[in-house]
C-alpha cells in the first residue's frame, strides 16, 4: 500500500512539473508573438540577420514605437547594402518630438554611418558634429576618427581617437599608438617621409615601448636618412621581443652595410647572441656575416662551443654543413646533416577579421577599415 502511495505521489509531482513547463512555454511564445521587435532581437542573438530584418519590417508595419527597433532596422538595411532605405528609416525618426538627447545622438550617429556608406563623408562628419555633447560620446568620436581618416585628415582623426580614449578605458594608449602607426605606414607607402616620421614619433610618445611603433618608426627614420636613431629603435625592439629579429635584422644589416659599419653590425649580432644564447635565427645571421667576411673558422669555433644550446633546424644544419665543406671537413658536414632538428619557430601574418587586410606585425588598429582589435593571427605562416 505504501509503495502505491509513493508511486502516485511521484506521478502527481511529474504531471505538475510538466503542466508548469507547458504553461511557461506557451507564455514565452505568446510574448514573442506579440512583439516582432523582440523576435528580431532573438533572431540576431541566433545569428540570423535576414530573419531579424523581416521581423523588424513587421514591427514597423505594426506601429512599433521603440526607437531601438528603427535604429536596428536601418543598421541591418545598411549592412544589406540598402543604404537609401536605411537613411530614410533613420531620418524618419529624427523628426519625432519625444526623443531624449541620447536617442537623438544615436539617430544622428546612424544617419552619419548611412551617409558614409553612400560615400558622402563630408556630410557624415557635419551630421556627427550636430550631436549634443559629442565630446562625451566615445562612439561618435570614434566615428569622426574613422571618417576623417578616410578623408585623409589624419591630424583631426588623431584628435578624435585620443578624445575617445579619454572616455573609454578599453581604448588604451597602445590602441591610439596603433592608429598613428597605421597613418605612418600609409604615409611611407605614399613616400610622404616627413609625415611618416612625425606620426611614428607621436606613436612612441603615446606608448614608448609599443612594438609596432618601434618597428615602423625605424623604417620611417631610415627613409628620412636618420639611420642612427632607427638602429637604436630597432635594437630597443629586439631587447623587448626577439621574435621581431627576422623582420628587422635584414634592415639593420642593409642600413649599416650601406654606411660601411661592418664592425658595428658584428657587435650587434654578438651582443644579441649573448643575450639570447641558442637562438638559431641569430646564429644563422652570424654564419651569413662571417661567410661574407671569409672567416669559416670563426663560425666553426662558435658553433662547436654552442651546439649543445642551439635549436637545430633544417636551414641551420645545411648552412653549417656547407661551412664545414668549405673548410675541407666533409665528415663533420655529414655528421651535422644527421643531427636531430627541432621545428623552426614560425613567423605569422595577421589578418583583419573585417576587411582581410594583412600585416606582418600585430597591431590594434586597421588602417584599411578603421577596425579596432580586429587583427587575428593568420593560420598560414610566412614562408622563410
Amino acid at each position: 500500500m505504501t509503495t502505491k502511495l509513493i508511486l502516485i505521489a511521484v506521478l502527481a509531482v511529474t504531471l505538475l512539473l510538466l503542466t508548469l513547463l507547458f504553461l511557461f512555454d506557451r507564455k514565452r511564445k505568446s510574448v514573442l508573438g506579440k512583439s516582432p521587435y523582440i523576435d528580431a532581437l532573438y533572431a540576431l542573438i541566433a545569428g540570423n540577420s535576414e530573419l531579424a530584418l523581416n521581423y523588424l519590417k513587421d514591427a514597423v508595419k505594426d506601429g512599433e514605437s521603440s526607437v531601438g527597433a528603427y535604429l536596428l532596422l536601418g543598421d541591418l538595411l545598411r549592412r544589406d547594402n540598402q543604404m537609401t532605405k536605411a537613411i530614410q528609416i533613420h531620418r524618419s525618426m529624427a523628426i519625432r518630438k519625444d526623443l531624449s538627447y541620447d536617442e537623438k545622438g544615436q539617430i544622428q550617429l546612424a544617419i552619419a554611418k548611412d551617409l558614409a556608406a553612400l560615400d558622402k563623408i563630408d556630410e557624415a562628419i557635419d551630421t556627427l558634429n550636430t550631436i549634443k555633447n559629442i565630446k562625451k560620446n566615445s562612439e561618435a568620436l570614434l566615428a569622426l576618427n574613422k571618417f576623417n581618416h578616410i578623408k585623409g585628415d589624419y591630424k583631426t582623426a588623431y584628435k578624435h581617437i585620443k578624445a575617445a580614449a579619454a572616455l573609454d578605458l578599453t581604448l588604451t594608449k597602445d590602441v591610439v599608438a596603433s592608429y598613428l602607426i597605421a597613418v605612418s605606414s600609409s604615409c611611407l607607402e605614399d613616400n610622404r617621409i616627413g609625415e611618416a616620421v612625425k606620426y611614428s614619433e607621436l606613436a612612441l610618445k603615446e606608448s614608448r615601448n609599443n612594438l609596432p611603433a618601434l618597428y615602423i618608426s625605424g623604417m620611417a627614420l631610415v627613409a628620412d636618412r636618420k639611420s642612427g636613431r632607427a638602429i637604436e629603435l630597432w635594437l630597443s625592439l629586439l631587447n623587448l621581443d626577439i621574435s621581431f629579429f627576422r623582420l628587422t635584422i635584414s634592415m639593420i644589416e642593409k642600413t649599416l652595410f650601406n654606411e660601411e659599419k661592418f664592425q658595428k653590425f658584428e657587435t650587434i649580432l654578438k651582443d644579441l647572441y649573448t643575450k639570447y644564447p641558442g637562438n638559431s635565427d641569430i646564429f644563422m645571421s652570424l654564419i651569413s656575416f662571417y661567410t661574407k667576411k671569409g672567416e669559416p673558422e670563426t663560425i666553426i669555433r662558435i658553433f662547436e662551443n654552442e651546439v649543445g644550446q642551439l635549436r637545430m633546424n633544417k636551414i641551420l644544419r645545411i648552412q653549417m654543413a656547407l661551412v664545414y665543406i668549405s673548410n675541407d671537413s666533409l665528415a663533420k658536414a655529414v655528421q651535422i646533416l644527421k643531427m636531430d632538428e627541432e621545428k623552426e619557430m614560425p613567423v605569422y601574418e595577421y589578418k583583419c577579421a573585417v576587411c582581410n587586410n594583412k600585416v606582418t606585425i600585430p597591431i590594434s588598429y586597421c588602417g584599411e577599415c578603421c577596425g579596432i582589435d580586429t587583427f587575428k593571427r593568420y593560420h598560414e605562416e610566412i614562408s622563410n
